[in-house]
Order: structure tokens, then sequence, then C-alpha cells
């Protein structure tokens, strides 16, 4: 079976599913947080994908969740991130995070960056969080980066740029996942310098309701689809 090496989750429909079962707005988060550690577990122990990337903060999330709401969805990432380093620490797999620092607390910020120097392994394998991230904001800040370093205009060519955008390290994007995708199937900013060649794959069920099950569907999917695609050759 073909398995992506680069796998995006957008995970929506979190407040849809919290006001359906009538639960505060905090609750969502959690539920947010433990279905994302389900589903990264599964594909760890089960696949051989290198990369699996989750989105938990847009740009514009952020933006919109200044204040309490935006503490108490930091609380909840910290406090709940001990399965994650348990299960990073047993598998011998990477922690990273990719987006901007603006707008996040300092302490945030710090905490973020002493788990990614904490949780650094040889394995080839890293789970991402995209945290306060957004296609636009990435090209900008890349762009910054290349003004910093001085570069004349016919310096700059599409492999430069990419060592100056936040995935540079890692794979290409194979399969972007996006729960709550039924009605109006769309990305929410979401476009990537690196997802050229990705399928799309939207599901209808509300993030929380999304199985191991409903994802390794998907896998078969993309095996499916994948096969004797030439990608422009």
């Amino acid at each position: 079976m073909q398995y992506p090496s680069h796998v995006w989750f957008i995970p929506d429909g979190n407040r849809t599913w919290a006001r359906q079962k009538g639960l505060p707005e905090h609750e969502w988060y959690r539920h947010w947080m433990k279905k994302a550690f389900l589903i990264v577990r599964h594909l760890l122990k089960t696949t051989p994908i290198s990369t699996i990337t989750w989105r938990f903060l847009s740009t514009e999330n952020v933006k919109q969740r200044q204040g309490s709401v935006l503490e108490t969805l930091m609380r909840l990432v910290r406090h709940e991130f001990g399965t994650y380093d348990r299960l990073l620490r047993e598998t011998q797999v990477s922690f990273d995070w990719v987006g901007s620092s603006v707008w996040l607390p300092d302490d945030f910020v710090s905490w973020l960056n002493e788990k990614k120097q904490a949780l650094q392994y040889n394995s080839g394998r890293t789970v991402i969080f995209a945290v306060n991230y957004g296609w636009q904001d990435e090209i900008v800040r890349a762009s910054k980066k290349i003004l910093a370093a001085w570069l004349r205009p016919d310096e700059v060519t599409a492999q430069l740029f990419h060592q100056y955008t936040d995935f540079a390290a890692y794979p290409p994007f194979d399969l972007i996942i996006r729960t709550k995708g039924d009605t109006c199937p769309r990305l929410s900013w979401f476009a990537s310098w690196s997802w050229g060649y990705a399928q799309l794959y939207f599901s209808d069920r509300l993030c929380p309701d999304f199985s191991v099950d409903d994802c390794d569907e998907v896998m078969k999917r993309y095996d499916e689809h994948t096969t004797g695609i030439n990608f422009g050759k």
C-alpha cells in the first residue's frame, strides 16, 4: 500500500459539535486535542508516514480569539500535551511547530520552542503543530527573510524561496484532510508553498466524530488515487 509522506489535517466543526452536544466552548478545545492525539497515534503506530501536520490555529483564529479565549486554549494545549510528549518519546518521533509568534503569548512561544528542542530524534519522522499559521503570512515572512539577506533579484529562484518557507525541511504535502467539508469544501487560508500535488479530502464528519477508521479509509483512497499518477511527467 502506498502512503503519503506528509499529511496535513485541518480539523473543522469543533464548535458546531460542542453546540450540538450542549457543551461550553472550552470543552471543544479539549475534545479537539484528544481527537488529534488519537489520529496522530494511530498514524504513527500503523503507517510509515514521516510527517504529520495538525493545524491548531490559523492566523485568523488567533486574531479573532484574543484575550481569555486564546489564553484558555494555550493552557489546554499545555495541559493535554503530556500524552503527545509520552507518545513521541516512545516512538522516537520529533516535534516541531510552524507559524508566526506574533499575537501569541511570549511564555507560550517559549514553551513551544522548549518542546521542540527537547523532542528531537533521528528517526526521520516529525509531528508538527501549525500555530498561528496562514499561507499569506508564511509568504510575507519568507519574503522578509529574503530581503534581510540582501539577495539580488536574479538570485531569487523558486528553489531558494522554498528554503525560507515554514516547511522547507519537510517533504511536500501529499494529502490534506479537512473535516466538516461536505457543504462548502475550502482550505481556509491554507495554500502552502508545498502543497502543489497534494490530494484533497473533505470529510462530512465534524472533527470530534472523525475516527481512526475514517482515517484508514482516507489512506485507502489515497493509495487507489495515487497508483499510476505521473505528476505532470
